[in-house]
């Protein structure tokens, strides 16, 4: 890749799914990375810390995708019994964080402190989801994913940008942390 990039071939280049010492190790060989496509939201917060550390040290951004948590950052979540059979693989992943991070009743925590920070910005659970993620410094964008067949959100997903969250809804959030652990930096996908 540095090899087109130096033909100029390609503009910039970014990696997917790197942690900081891989991120960090292909920075001392000279590649120069703008970029780093992770996995990143209120329960999988891997990509703050070390990796936050790295990227604003060395000016990469990330790309977040499963900021909704495969689904489960939603207001459909709010409230309800962990689901009991999960039979599609993105869910499946994405239960596996939440177990990892304390189970289901700490996940409840989180999406009701994220649902009264929605309240108070009548937005949606996601949007809070999303534009957590988006704030964070290290941060360039959300991926939101679109599945064919599946309902429609692009309104809904606009409205991240008419918001921000203040100290009072960070505290919040931060508080329903506190009830959670952290996933471990290798967690299987």
């Amino acid at each position: 890749m540095k090899k087109l990039q130096d033909a100029g071939l390609i503009k910039a280049i970014g990696v997917t799914d790197f942690d900081a010492a891989h991120l960090e190790l292909a920075l001392a060989e000279g590649i120069p990375l703008v970029s780093n496509q992770v996995s990143f939201s209120l329960m999988d917060r891997r990509a703050a810390g070390e990796m936050a550390d790295l990227c604003m040290a060395k000016g990469i951004k990330l790309l977040a995708y499963g900021t909704l948590c495969g689904g489960f950052l939603t207001d459909k979540s709010l409230g309800q019994p962990q689901p009991a059979d999960i039979a599609d693989w993105n869910p499946t992943k994405y239960m596996r964080f939440i177990e990892t991070a304390g189970g289901w009743d700490a996940f409840q925590t989180v999406l009701q402190a994220a649902a009264q920070v929605a309240r108070r910005h009548g937005v949606s659970l996601s949007n809070v989801a999303s534009r957590w993620v988006l704030e964070q410094p290290h941060v360039a964008g959300v991926i939101i994913g679109a599945r064919l067949g599946e309902a429609e959100h692009r309104a809904d997903n606009l409205k991240l940008f008419q918001f921000s969250l203040d100290s009072d809804d960070h505290a919040l959030l931060d508080a329903a942390f506190a009830q959670t652990k952290p996933i471990p930096r290798r967690l299987l996908r």
